[in-house]
Parts: structure tokens; C-alpha cells; sequence
């Protein structure tokens, strides 16, 4: 297994931007156009896509690590691995939105695929491991699939956030902390240190939450911080111009 150390900002990290952007222009542009059937093949394949990077990163860690033994790669999978992360999360909501078209979980996909799992593609801190390495597939294809599923439930399909949306996928997001928090003090270590960080809920370590402070100050400040983005990303869709501009819009027609 290649174990070349990734780059940030070099050549594979540059391919999985291009790739992910260009799928989102081709992808909206084809389901605009698509028939039925057409439809069904994107979304259910996107869908696919999303649930096996999720499904990928428990093995892809334990062979990463079973030449130090089975135990050391279980216990990397326990600390680390584990579907657990708001990615994930934002992963399998987009996934069920694309083969659902629900609405209410295409705007929390949105907000969160576009509020959380892009700065991972824009920033890949966690990424170890440059292509062709398996780490590498498993994490721009949820990293680079979340953004191209919320842009493709948007513009695509028409899955667009309604009022009220910014709140709602806020307090998921609380309940997600909530929820990974847990998780976190099952995995606290005997020797009484915290060994995982689901969420980065723990630590800021790898990653950009570290410029908003120290734990627990950094956590507080996210929260704020992904407040703001939520309304950023769903007031040009449900803000009272725009919800007045597409009522004056649908009375013409």
C-alpha cells in the first residue's frame, strides 16, 4: 500500500477540487435535462458513492494498521474510523435526500455538506495519505461527493431550503454534538485521557476550527460560526425577497 505522505495543496489535492467542481457543473446540467430513468441512475448512483466512502474508511484503517498487530488496528478503527463525524453524517443525509427527495434532508445536506464536509476538501488536514493510496479515494468521495450532492439536490433537482431551514439543520447540528459528544467518553482510554475526537468536539487538532480558541471555547464559537453560514447558504432561497420574487414568479406563470 502506497503510504506516500499527502500534500496539501499539491497535484492530488488540486485533481480532487477540478473533479468534484466539474462533476457538480455536468451533473446539475444532465439532471436538468434527464429523464426519468436518467435521473434515477445519477441519484442512486451518487447515493451509492456517498454510502461506501462512509462504509470505507472502518476497513481501509484496519489494513492501514494490522502490520502493528490486530489489536493496534482495531483500536485505531475504535479512535478513529468509525462513521462518526459530521461528514459522515452529512454523507448518508445526502445519500438518503438522493434517493428520497425529501426535501427537509436535502436543505440539512446542504447546509451541512456546504457549512462543514467542504472545508475538508478545501482543507484536507485529517488526509494522511496522497493517490493512489485507498485513503485518499475514501476521502475525496465524501469529501468532494457531500458538495456535489447538495449542489445537485439544489440546482438539480430542485430540492431548495424553505423557510425556517437555517434553524432546523442548526439544531441538528446540536443534537449531533450531542450525540458524538457521547461517543467521545465511550472511547475515553483507562488511563483517563480522551482518545478519539468524532467531531472535533474534543480537540481542534486537525483541523481550521483551531484559529476560534481552546476547548471548550472553539466548540461555542463553531456553533456561532455555523449559524451564520446556515443563513448564508439558505437566505438567497428563503429570504422574504426571494420567497416574494418566486410568488410574483409563479402567479405569471
Amino acid at each position: 500500500m502506497d503510504r506516500r505522505p499527502f500534500a496539501i495543496f499539491g497535484a492530488s489535492h488540486g485533481v480532487a477540487v477540478l473533479l468534484s467542481a466539474l462533476a457538480a457543473v455536468v451533473l446539475v446540467g444532465y439532471l436538468r435535462v434527464a429523464s426519468r430513468r436518467g435521473s434515477w441512475w445519477v441519484r442512486t448512483g451518487l447515493a451509492v458513492m456517498l454510502f461506501a466512502a462512509v462504509m470505507a474508511d472502518p476497513p481501509v484503517t484496519f489494513f492501514r494498521y494490522i502490520g502493528d498487530g490486530p489489536a493496534m488496528a482495531w483500536k485505531m478503527v475504535n479512535e478513529t474510523a468509525w462513521p462518526f463525524y459530521l461528514c459522515d453524517w452529512a454523507a448518508v443525509i445526502c445519500g438518503l435526500a438522493l434517493l428520497t427527495k425529501n426535501q427537509r434532508l436535502a436543505e440539512i445536506g446542504w447546509c451541512w455538506g456546504m457549512g462543514g464536509t467542504l472545508q475538508g476538501l478545501v482543507y484536507p488536514a485529517s488526509l494522511s495519505y496522497d493517490w493512489p493510496n485507498p485513503d485518499w479515494y475514501a476521502f475525496f468521495a465524501e469529501h468532494g461527493g457531500v458538495p456535489v450532492a447538495g449542489v445537485v439536490l439544489l440546482f438539480g433537482l430542485g430540492l431548495k431550503p424553505e423557510p425556517g431551514a437555517a434553524w432546523r439543520c442548526w439544531f441538528w447540528l446540536l443534537g449531533y454534538t450531542a450525540v458524538v459528544s457521547v461517543v467521545n467518553l465511550l472511547f475515553i482510554h483507562q488511563g483517563g485521557y480522551q482518545a478519539s475526537n468524532y467531531g472535533f468536539v474534543c480537540s481542534s487538532d486537525y483541523s481550521p476550527f483551531a484559529v476560534l480558541g481552546s476547548w471548550p471555547f472553539y466548540v461555542i464559537a463553531l456553533m456561532g460560526v455555523m449559524g451564520l453560514f446556515f443563513t448564508l447558504l439558505t437566505w438567497p432561497f428563503c429570504g422574504k425577497r426571494t420567497l416574494e420574487w418566486r410568488s410574483a414568479r409563479a402567479g405569471v406563470q
